[in-house]
């Protein structure tokens, strides 16, 4: 939990939102330039909308805090969801994707880069400095929402153009009944994170009010 922060402590987090920032932007822009797919199609990654959205969250706390947008990007519940997405991004491309891939050079580097080095950072960022507030079980539910219409528009999409991003989601190859059971496992591997992150988020609110407590009473 954030808490609070001495001088030297908020550049510290500063310089780390910045660094992140950097890397993401970096990432997402030089792996569109080195594909050959529309801004859609591109779009159309799961990684890359996860790799975006720290990317603009850190950009707009550090930056921008003062708008409608940064001020949303400040919530417990926001940086939260992002970290949960980014999360699933990263175990679902290593464990049941990274084989299926076969890259060299840039792309390879880029690869891992928005899926394990920015990933792992941001997490470590949001573990460390995450924002003071309280969480609501329900949030585990809410924060389905995105991922469930990422995977609506995906199937859409897909049907219209014959084109899927991941192969899990391609009806045309293995079927309506199996791409939707493909599905139901992903919304419930999401619950299931986000509960647990939530329940950390919980565990750490009420150490920190013990520690507060205990200091109160010294």
């Amino acid at each position: 939990m954030e808490g609070k922060l001495n001088v030297k402590q908020v550049e510290k987090k500063k310089g780390y939102k910045i660094a992140i920032a950097i890397l993401a932007w970096s990432s997402i822009l030089l792996q569109f330039y080195i594909s050959d797919i529309s801004v859609i199609t591109f779009l159309s990654y799961f990684t890359v909308l996860c790799n975006l959205l720290i990317a603009l969250c850190l950009t707009f706390t550090t930056l921008l805090k003062s708008t409608q947008v940064g001020s949303f990007f400040s919530k417990l519940s926001v940086q939260t969801s992002i970290a949960l997405y980014i999360f699933i991004v990263s175990l679902v491309y290593n464990i049941a994707l990274r084989s299926l891939v076969k890259l060299n050079g840039l792309a390879w580097v880029l690869d891992n880069m928005v899926h394990v080095v920015v990933p792992l950072l941001y997490i470590a960022f949001w573990i460390a400095y995450k924002p003071e507030g309280i969480l609501k079980w329900k949030d585990g539910l809410i924060w389905t929402l995105f991922p469930l219409g990422y995977l609506v528009y995906s199937m859409i999409r897909g049907d219209i153009t014959g084109w899927y991003p991941y192969p899990f989601l391609n009806a045309i190859k293995f079927g309506y009944p199996r791409v939707i059971f493909n599905v139901s496992i992903i919304i419930g591997v999401f619950i299931i994170a986000g509960l647990i992150l939530i329940a950390f988020t919980k565990r750490e609110e009420s150490r920190h009010d013990n520690n507060y407590m205990s200091g109160m009473q010294n």
